[in-house]
């Protein structure tokens, strides 16, 4: 069971009166929020009626044998107590609660795998640009819309990618991994411009904290543990 949860849920896809083409979660990314709109947005979100173990319960009762929950997604927001940023839900938001350990804890007590899906090169609010500049600088030919997707080039942080993956990105992935011993798997996603050295790292960290759990190929560079295809797509026959 992947759950897709964060303060995009607050738009739910609708941005000053307008539907925005595209997956509700990336509506920051294609309305082009900046960044200080966004994360003011965030005091909207107050999900009190978030019940972790009705949730767990449900995805046991439908067969399911683990849960891939969402610490933070491409708008870089922490849906669990990080104490890397106040741009987390106990910090900026009403919501008194950390869903993440809750989830974690409901699955603990109903036996069924916690796993996480964390975004660790695309942070549209601290991410600075994602690794263009640097894709470009040895790649100046490469005129293409792809060349800068999915970065954030309309507002990006003042901090380079380098800067984020040390001082965000790493220190948070530390976080979870300490507070979820023995989860099955990590969901990275959207390596796009990460070097090969930013990827190895990524994947030792984990393997360094939790052996046993399982790192999917998303991480980038050929790294990880099995191979996943796009978004809702099922592999060929012999694949994955």
């Amino acid at each position: 069971m992947f759950i897709h949860w964060g303060v995009y849920s607050v738009p739910a896809g609708i941005w000053q009166d307008e539907k925005i083409p595209g997956l509700g979660e990336w509506i920051f990314y294609h309305a082009q929020i900046p960044r200080a709109t966004y994360k003011e947005m965030c005091q909207q979100f107050n999900p009190i009626k978030f019940d972790a173990d009705a949730w767990v319960k449900l995805a046991k009762l439908a067969g399911m044998k683990y849960i891939v929950a969402m610490p933070k997604h491409h708008d870089g927001f922490a849906m669990y107590d990080s104490k890397v940023t106040d741009y987390d839900i106990i910090d900026a938001t009403p919501f008194d609660r950390d869903p993440m350990q809750e989830l974690y804890d409901a699955c603990q007590r109903h036996d069924i795998k916690f796993s996480i899906y964390y975004s660790h090169a695309t942070d549209w609010m601290d991410g600075g640009d994602a690794g263009v500049s640097a894709y470009l600088k040895n790649n100046p030919d490469d005129k293409g819309k792809w060349a800068t997707w999915p970065a954030n080039t309309w507002d990006p942080s003042p901090a380079t990618f380098e800067e984020y993956i040390e001082n965000k990105a790493k220190p948070q992935m530390r976080e979870i991994l300490a507070n979820y011993p023995g989860m099955q798997e990590i969901w990275y996603d959207v390596p796009k411009h990460m070097s090969k050295k930013h990827s190895f790292e990524f994947y030792k960290l984990a393997y360094d904290a939790q052996p046993e759990c399982l790192i999917n190929s998303r991480i980038g560079n050929n790294f990880g543990d099995y191979w996943v295809p796009g978004d809702n797509k099922i592999p060929p026959k012999g694949e994955g």
